[in-house]
């Protein structure tokens, strides 16, 4: 899985979870860069990848300047609740096998909080606010019901 693939996965994830429970799966806000929303600081922990697969785990010292931290060499771990691991395995169910530029599309469609923020605002790595992303991912739950 590349980082791209990464990246849109944890925005799809993130979206879920603003839309399901109000609550965000990651404090870091993404931003709107011209492949879709990217986490900046999980795009600084896997840049060394380029357009490769992700083939290690995440350390502090991944992190620009905590590479010279005492902590740079543990890995960086999170703690999620049940719920918040179910969604994340589902959307890797649903989505995992996407290509890292189907993917993208998904969140270039006209209208995405993604849309409004890099092409009708033009704020080239503008924040998306959470907001946004919840209201949109509402939206999309709403029209599958219809």
């Amino acid at each position: 899985m590349t980082q791209m693939q990464l990246q849109k996965l944890v925005y799809i994830t993130h979206g879920w979870s603003l839309a399901i429970s109000n609550s965000p799966i990651t404090s870091d806000a993404p931003c709107a860069w011209e492949y879709g929303p990217v986490y900046p600081e999980l795009w600084e922990a896997l840049r060394r990848y380029g357009r490769s697969s992700v083939s290690g785990v995440i350390k502090f010292g991944d992190f620009g300047m905590n590479m010279f931290a005492k902590n740079a060499d543990e890995v960086v771990t999170a703690d999620f609740s049940e719920t918040e691991t179910s969604l994340i395995a589902k959307i890797f169910e649903i989505y995992g096998s996407f290509h890292a530029f189907q993917l993208s599309a998904l969140t270039h469609k006209e209208g995405t909080p993604w849309y409004k923020v890099f092409v009708e605002n033009k704020k080239k790595k503008g924040e998306i606010h959470n907001i946004d992303i919840r209201n949109h991912f509402v939206e999309i739950a709403l029209n599958a019901e219809a």
